[in-house]
């Protein structure tokens, strides 16, 4: 009796794994067939993708280069006298007397110049003449003892010649509304300066003088006196070059004694030719370069 129930579980139980392992066929079989139309799905959309460009291909139009125009295209440009704004009558009437008035001033006669100041040579005249009026009105303003004056060239920008100098010479001459600084500067750092001045093949200074040269060894003096290393020495200059430190970098590091905003450098020129009334002599030669 046992054995009859053992023989019956077996078979049943053999049975049932027969129905599973058919049930597990038949999702094989389906999850196949899925695979190959997914796959054939994509292998048709990648050939249509093909045949497509492959016409477009076949119905695009080829392009030729462009041949550049032989003709020349030009914009035309109004004149100047086109574009102008028509003059108003009462701007005209309302700046009428300014006009008169400051061709008037600028016209005015203040001295007369006997000598050629121009900006030729190393030591050049020009920068002289200047020189010497910033560091005579740097005394007189602050009422220091100023040692030397040092100005830059390319602040001087127009050439006096002889005759008549008007205001508008010194306008022209000096354009800029620099004004006048001074600067305490070590013995030490004004040897490093007259080198910088060597190197430039000098500078407009007054109170200073620098022979320099390739027989003699550099000389640099301070109104007539060899530098001291320890002194502090005061310098007349603008305020441009203090701050810039054009051609001279080491007067940057000086320090600020006096700062006359109130005295432009161009004001100073116009009071100091007044007062001379004629110029026919300026201070020598502070710059010389010795040569074998």
């Amino acid at each position: 009796m046992k054995l009859d129930i053992i023989v019956k579980k077996y078979f049943n139980s053999l049975y049932c794994l027969g129905v599973q392992m058919k049930i597990i066929t038949v999702f094989l079989f389906l999850f196949i067939i899925s695979c190959n139309g997914n796959t054939s799905n994509k292998d048709n959309s990648i050939n249509n993708k093909i045949n497509k460009t492959e016409k477009n291909k076949n119905n695009s139009k080829i392009l030729k280069p462009r041949k550049p125009s032989a003709t020349a295209h030009y914009v035309e440009i109004k004149k100047r006298e086109d574009v102008r704004v028509s003059p108003n009558s009462k701007v005209e009437d309302y700046l009428k007397p300014y006009r008169s008035s400051l061709k008037e001033k600028t016209e005015e006669v203040i001295a007369k110049l006997e000598i050629d100041l121009t900006k030729k040579g190393y030591s050049n005249s020009l920068g002289r003449f200047a020189s010497q009026i910033i560091l005579e009105k740097a005394r007189k303003y602050s009422k220091l003892p100023v040692d030397f004056a040092l100005l830059n060239n390319g602040g001087l920008r127009k050439p006096l010649y002889k005759g008549d100098i008007k205001i508008k010479d010194i306008y022209e001459l000096m354009p800029f509304d620099n004004y006048i600084v001074i600067v305490s500067v070590k013995g030490a750092k004004v040897k490093t300066m007259c080198k910088e001045i060597t190197h430039h093949h000098g500078l407009p200074m007054a109170g200073l003088k620098i022979i320099a040269g390739e027989t003699n060894g550099d000389t640099c003096d301070v109104n007539g006196k060899k530098v001291d290393d320890k002194k502090d020495y005061l310098i007349a200059t603008i305020n441009y070059l203090y701050n810039v430190g054009e051609g001279v970098p080491s007067l940057k590091s000086g320090k600020l004694v006096k700062n006359m905003t109130n005295h432009l450098f161009r004001d100073a020129i116009i009071e100091y030719v007044k007062e001379k009334k004629v110029i026919n002599k300026i201070i020598p030669v502070n710059y010389l370069y010795v040569r074998k």
